[in-house]
């Protein structure tokens, strides 16, 4: 088994669980964040962000849908992508927001943005 997660297939298996589970945060934070996405990029910087990286649309297929040039759309999701990576490293740095009742808090468990 060691010898098969050292081949090429193996390291492929590890890429794609790697990518799953990236995928899916980006997924839960697109969700939770896009309040915050929307009001410092925009609506439309938002929507792009969740259709592509949530959805998985691709940037011509948004470009076409929007009526937008292809640049303008990778500008938008540029955009969108690094406040949300501003949103990711701000929850990570800061202590969990307190819970009454209990400190099953973990570091980094929540997303920056204030509750909606």
């Amino acid at each position: 088994m060691e010898q098969q997660e050292n081949t090429g297939q193996g390291r492929r298996r590890h890429a794609e669980r790697d990518f799953a589970e990236f995928a899916e945060l980006v997924r839960l934070l697109g969700c939770v964040c896009r309040g915050r996405i929307e009001a410092r990029c925009g609506r439309r910087a938002a929507e792009i962000f969740t259709r592509v990286e949530i959805e998985g649309r691709g940037v011509e297929e948004m470009a076409l849908s929007l009526g937008l040039p292809p640049a303008e759309v990778r500008k938008l999701l540029a955009l969108a992508r690094l406040e949300m990576l501003s949103l990711l490293c701000r929850s990570l740095a800061s202590p969990p927001p307190a819970r009454a009742g209990g400190s099953g808090n973990r570091r980094g468990a929540g997303c920056a943005c204030p509750p909606q």
